[in-house]
């Protein structure tokens, strides 16, 4: 009887892990990850983490963290036209990589180059910026394999802001002369790490100007962007707590700014004279300056 009674209960629990694995539950108390901590928040801003600054739109995005535009194209299997499946299918690879493409120039032409023009006033006024412009989308990295789901292929593109990207498209002034040997004593108090605040909200652009509160300007990016360096300060999100613990943190100096109507980063006077010393030195500020930050 006992053997009998044993084996009953062998099989009841066969039986209930069995249940239980088909529905996906768990025999055991449920454990949070040490690695995860718990499931994950949906990020807000959709970027790699909750400091990138990303700026989204049905056709795609604009991420000024890493540096690039990336949009997305759709299109249907067309099986009446094309009765094979492999040519339907590479068909709509074709179909949906133009519309990628459409859809990126729909992005870059409302991207703000400085003030309040755009891309798409640039190209509308220049056939030179038209011409560079067309040609960098037609030069769009293909971002992963083509996905095909549902009789339907997507394909993913994207392009730089910067480095061999949009910024040297549009940009129509000589690059800088390089700059003078930096004297001693300003190197020596040159922090190592050079952040740039923005009080209040701020939509980026590509070539920010730099103005005092009279609204003299001391730095147009526009004038000091090498495009074979492409180097540009990049925009992040960091909450009040973080900015205040990086004030007191040794090697780091936080220039403070606000945004005006125009997109125009406005100077305080502290951070002014800091812009106007290092710019006597010969330093081009938006190439040590590391981070522009905007508040969450």
């Amino acid at each position: 009887m006992k053997k009998i009674f044993h084996k009953t209960i062998l099989f009841a629990t066969l039986l209930i892990f069995a249940f239980s694995a088909a529905n996906g539950q768990s025999m055991g108390p449920a454990k949070r990850s040490k690695k995860s901590g718990g499931p994950k928040k949906k990020n807000i801003y959709a970027g790699e983490s909750k400091s990138d600054f990303v700026e989204n739109s049905e056709k795609g995005s604009v991420n000024w963290t890493d540096q690039y535009i990336e949009a997305e194209g759709n299109s249907v299997y067309d099986t009446t036209r094309f009765k094979i499946k492999n040519q339907a299918k590479l068909m709509a690879q074709r179909g949906a990589l133009v519309d990628a493409q459409r859809n990126l120039l729909e992005i870059v032409n409302g991207v703000l180059v400085e003030g309040q023009t755009t891309v798409k006033d640039l190209v509308v006024v220049s056939d030179d910026v038209k011409t560079k412009v067309s040609g960098m989308l037609k030069g769009a990295i293909q971002v992963g394999k083509t996905k095909f789901e549902d009789g339907v292929a997507t394909v993913k593109l994207r392009i730089p802001l910067y480095e061999d990207g949009l910024a040297e498209a549009v940009d129509t002034t000589t690059p800088p002369v390089a700059p003078p040997v930096i004297p001693g004593p300003v190197t020596d108090s040159l922090p190592k790490n050079i952040l740039m605040t923005v009080n209040g909200e701020y939509k980026p652009r590509l070539f920010p100007k730099l103005t005092d509160a009279q609204n003299q300007t001391i730095l147009d990016m526009a004038d000091s962007f090498d495009p074979t360096k492409g180097k540009a300060p990049k925009i992040l999100r960091q909450s009040k707590e973080a900015l205040d613990a990086m004030k007191g943190k040794k090697g780091t100096e936080l220039l403070e700014v606000t945004a005006d109507k125009l997109g125009n980063l406005v100077l305080n006077e502290k951070s002014k004279a800091r812009v106007e010393k290092w710019k006597k030195a010969g330093l081009i500020v938006w190439s040590i300056v590391k981070k522009l930050i905007l508040p969450i």
